[in-house]
């Protein structure tokens, strides 16, 4: 049997992940009741 890794690996977000993390996000916000933002957001308003 394969060994299945169990450890996670995040790597840092970059600017260039910031409209697909967006996307995801907003998609939460607007299908789902899992989401700790119900409010749907741009890139521009999540850059710090």
């Amino acid at each position: 049997m394969p060994q299945i890794p169990t450890d996670a690996q995040v790597k840092p977000g970059t600017g260039a992940d910031l409209t697909a993390l967006t996307d995801v996000s907003n998609r939460y916000a607007r299908e789902t009741p899992l989401t700790c933002d119900p409010a749907t957001s741009t890139p521009e308003a999540r850059r710090p």
